[in-house]
């Protein structure tokens, strides 16, 4: 039986580790003590703690695309494809069979990381590994905005000041005008007005659907596929 191992990656360097459900940890490591030595834990608990406390998650899945293991963190970004939790969900899996035929040509070694787009528009880079034993492993992070690519989109194809562009990149990573205007040592209200320009520029009316609209741009520009807007 061939097997395929999913290896989920963290969102972002921003991301709060508070974000993350009760509901997505492992039940063997949410019922731990937390004074128990980590000497005494058995080579099946060690692999689960490590697994478990990187910012990328694994899942090992069959040729059908059936999960046969999957770490807390693979589990939440493969919901991000479906609901499936028995099963790579279809959105995914469907997209990966070049990535795996390629992966298979070179065993042992990664691909490329690839973009894929989930059915909420959430980027994600996938790369895939094939083992010698005739598994895969595939490894999949969350896209995060990197402030070098919305400098160079929002400054070519909108011509935005280097400051409106740098509190663009704040807000959608989610931080607040009070937050933005700390981080820059400006006013809030300087803030505020820049952001109206920014939101006015991208025809965008909340820090969502600008997130949403940089991750776009970024995406059409990469790919040469811009569209008329």
């Amino acid at each position: 039986m061939t097997l395929v191992m999913l290896d989920v990656g963290s969102l972002t360097s921003h991301v709060n580790a508070d974000a993350f459900d009760d509901e997505f940890l492992d039940e063997d490591l949410r019922d731990e003590p937390i004074a128990r030595p980590i000497e005494a834990l058995s080579a099946h608990e060690l692999t689960t703690l490590l697994l478990e406390s990187l910012d990328v998650g694994y899942a090992l899945v069959a040729a059908s695309g059936k999960l046969l293991r999957a770490s807390s963190i693979a589990r939440q970004m493969l919901s991000a494809f479906g609901k499936d939790t028995e099963v790579v969900p279809v959105a995914l899996w469907s997209k990966l069979d070049p990535q795996i035929a390629n992966a298979q040509a070179v065993p042992g070694r990664f691909t490329p990381s690839s973009p894929y787009v989930s059915p909420a528009r959430g980027r994600f880079f996938v790369r895939v590994r094939a083992l010698r034993a005739g598994g895969v492993v595939l490894s999949i992070a969350p896209a995060a905005l990197r402030e070098i690519d919305v400098s160079r989109v929002l400054s070519e194809s909108f011509g935005l000041s280097a400051q409106e562009i740098r509190i663009a990149f704040f807000a959608a990573q989610g931080y607040r005008n009070r937050e933005i205007a700390e981080r820059l040592e400006i006013v809030e209200g300087t803030v505020k007005n820049y952001l109206t320009n920014v939101f006015a520029a991208l025809a965008v009316r909340s820090r969502t659907e600008l997130s949403t609209e940089l991750a776009q741009l970024v995406e059409d520009q990469a790919t040469g596929s811009r569209s008329n807007r």
